[in-house]
């Protein structure tokens, strides 16, 4: 929950009025709930971080599902939810 917070706040404080860009995260898989879109990230390659023996595409598409996305672009300070 906490990590979950910090995230939102995190992409409160990085959103587009306020002029500042995102801090950059780890680039190895990721452990919590949630992921914050670094430049130049697609879903294709988040999804290989967070889930290395899936398949992309089903992940990918659980991230869009789970995110209420309406295609498959992302933005930089963008937060994410995971699929569990």
């Amino acid at each position: 929950l906490a990590s979950l917070v910090s995230a939102l706040v995190f992409a409160l404080a990085t959103g587009p009025a306020s002029g500042r860009s995102a801090a950059a995260a780890p680039a190895g898989p990721m452990t919590g709930s949630t992921v914050v879109v670094q430049p130049g990230d697609t879903l294709w390659a988040i999804a290989s971080r967070v889930a290395p023996k899936a398949d992309p595409r089903v992940t990918v598409q659980k991230i869009i599902d789970r995110n209420g996305l309406v295609g498959a672009s992302v933005r930089a300070g963008q937060v994410l939810v995971l699929p569990s």
